[in-house]
C-alpha cells in the first residue's frame, strides 16, 4: 500500500511541474523591457509610429491604442477602429495559447490573396466590412505581425515602411 501511495504522489508532483512549465512561461521567460501595456496609446512623431519593437508609417490614422489579450499577443487599434496591427510574440505565450492563435493566424493567411506593389495582400471581411491584410514575419525574434486596413494602399504603405528595431 505504501508503494502505491508514493507512486501517486510522484505522478501528481510531475503533473504539477509539467503544468507549471507548459502553461506558465513567465517562469522561464526573460524580462521584457519593451513590454506593451493594455490601454497604452501610441501617436505619430514625424509621420511615423514607434511601437518600441518596430516602427511604421500609417498616414491615415491619428493614434493607436494597445489591447493586450494575453502574454505575447498585442493588438493595436486606431482611433476609428478600422486599422489594426496584431503582434504575435510566440516565445512569450503558453503552449495552448500559441497553438490557438497560430491556428487562427494560419486560417487568416489561407484566405484569397493577391500582390500589390510587391506586398501579398489578403482579402478579408469582418461584419460585412472589407479589409485588406498583410503578414510580416521576423524569425530572428520569433515575432509575426498581421496588419489589416480598409484600403490596399494603406496596407502596402504600412508594410513597406515597417522596420524592426535592433534589440
Amino acid at each position: 500500500m505504501r508503494f502505491i501511495f508514493k507512486f501517486f504522489i510522484v505522478i501528481i508532483i510531475l503533473a504539477i511541474f509539467h503544468t507549471a512549465f507548459a502553461y506558465h512561461p513567465v517562469i522561464l521567460a526573460s524580462f521584457d523591457d519593451a513590454k506593451y501595456v493594455d490601454g497604452e496609446m501610441f501617436t505619430q512623431v514625424n509621420g511615423s509610429y514607434d511601437f518600441r519593437k518596430f516602427t511604421l508609417n500609417s498616414s491615415q490614422t491619428e493614434n493607436y491604442t494597445a489591447i493586450i489579450d494575453t502574454s505575447g499577443f498585442a493588438q493595436f487599434v486606431d482611433g476609428k477602429g478600422n486599422h489594426t496591427i496584431n503582434v504575435f510574440e510566440w516565445d512569450k505565450m503558453t503552449s495552448g495559447r500559441k497553438d490557438r492563435l497560430n491556428s487562427l493566424l494560419m486560417t487568416e493567411l489561407n484566405r484569397s490573396h493577391f500582390t500589390a506593389d510587391g506586398v501579398e495582400i489578403i482579402n478579408t471581411n469582418v461584419l460585412s466590412a472589407k479589409f485588406y491584410g498583410a503578414h510580416v514575419n521576423f524569425p530572428e525574434r520569433n515575432i509575426e505581425i498581421y496588419i489589416a486596413t480598409p484600403t490596399v494602399n494603406e496596407t502596402v504603405e504600412m508594410v513597406k515602411t515597417l522596420k524592426f528595431k535592433e534589440s
